[in-house]
C-alpha cells in the first residue's frame, strides 16, 4: 500500500489453512467486501458485494468471530502499538507476550498505518446514528443533518431504548420500523453486528440507531465500539 511496512495474518478456520497448504506458498489478498462498506460475514454476503467481479466465493461457514483481526505493529524497539481492535483482546496479547501495549487504535490520519484506520469505514449506505443511553436525547440535533428520515431502525445493545419516546424523538415524524436487540455480550454482538447492520440497510427504513456501548471496557467491546464509530463517522461527533 506504498508503505515500509507489511502486514503477517495467521488465520485458524481448517479451510483457509488448507487452501495454504495446497497452494505451498504465503497469500496476498484484500478484503473480500468492497471499500468502506460493511464486512461481510457469510459467503452470501460476499457475493452481494462482489457478484461478477470474482470468479468463485470458498464458503467456510459463518465467521466464527465475526469482527476482523486485531492489528498490532511491532516497533524497532520491539515494543507493541494496537493499531485496529478486533477478534483478539488486548488483554490477551499482553498475557501472551508480558508487554504493555500501546493504542493508537481511534486515530485517523493521512496515511493510515493499517487496514480499517480510515474515519469512515465499516459503513452501511443509511445514515448510521449511535447513541448511549444518556445521550440519547441528542439524537434531535443529527437529524437535523437529514431532515427527510422517518423510519427507523434501532440496534440494541441491552440498555439503549427502543421506542420514540425513550429517544426523545417527535412522535409525529418518526416511527420505529424495526428493531435487533442483542444481550450485553461481547462474544455475541462481535459475530452479529455486521449481519445486523446489513439486515437493517437492506431494510424499507431510512436511518439506523445504534447504541454504542463505550461504557464497557475489555474483550471484545474496543473492537465493537471501533466499528460503529467508523460506520457512523459523519454523524458521530455529534453525539
Amino acid at each position: 500500500g506504498g508503505l515500509s511496512t507489511v502486514g503477517f495474518r495467521m488465520p485458524r478456520h481448517p479451510s483457509f489453512l488448507d487452501l495454504i497448504e495446497a497452494t505451498d506458498r504465503p497469500l496476498a489478498a484484500p478484503s473480500a467486501n468492497r471499500s468502506n462498506r460493511i464486512s461481510p460475514t457469510t459467503a452470501e454476503h460476499v457475493l452481494e458485494e462482489l457478484d461478477g467481479r470474482i470468479p468463485l466465493v470458498l464458503d467456510g461457514g459463518p465467521a466464527q468471530v465475526g469482527v476482523e483481526s486485531t492489528i498490532v505493529a511491532v516497533n524497532q524497539d520491539g515494543s507493541l502499538t494496537m493499531l485496529r481492535p478486533g477478534g483478539l483482546p488486548m488483554e490477551q496479547i499482553v498475557a501472551s507476550t508480558g508487554s504493555q501495549i500501546m493504542s493508537h487504535a481511534g486515530k485517523v490520519t493521512a496515511e493510515p498505518a493499517a487496514p480499517g484506520m480510515l474515519k469512515l469505514h465499516y459503513a452501511p449506505s443509511k445514515p448510521l446514528l449511535l447513541a448511549t443511553p444518556e445521550s440519547a436525547k441528542q439524537l434531535v440535533q443529527k437529524f437535523k443533518m437529514i431532515p427527510q428520515v422517518s423510519r427507523l431502525g434501532i440496534l440494541s445493545f441491552g440498555t439503549l431504548g427502543t421506542t420514540i419516546k425513550s429517544l426523545g424523538l417527535d412522535e409525529s415524524r418518526f416511527s420505529v420500523e424495526r428493531v435487533i436487540n442483542f444481550p450485553p455480550d461481547d462474544l455475541l454482538i462481535a459475530n452479529g453486528l455486521f449481519a445486523a447492520l446489513r439486515e437493517l440497510d437492506h431494510s424499507e427504513i431510512h436511518a439506523i440507531i445504534a447504541e454504542l456501548p463505550s461504557h464497557r471496557i475489555g474483550g471484545l467491546w474496543p473492537a465493537i465500539c471501533d466499528r460503529l464509530n467508523r460506520g457512523g463517522s459523519p454523524y458521530a461527533d455529534k453525539v
